[in-house]
């Protein structure tokens, strides 16, 4: 079984599924709170330095 963590998953998310992604967090169905919807917003901003 492959370890990835959550960051490098959704990095390797082409942007179209980053979006739909991010309208799955904001759906009040799947999602309780708004720290959720924060976190993932700063993954994708967050630049890797390589």
């Amino acid at each position: 079984m492959n370890s990835y963590s959550l960051i490098s998953v959704i990095r390797a998310m082409p942007v179209n599924e980053k979006r739909l992604f991010r309208k799955f967090l904001k759906s009040p169905y799947f999602t309780a709170n708004e720290d959720q919807i924060k976190l993932f917003d700063l993954i994708v901003k967050h630049k890797k330095n390589d």
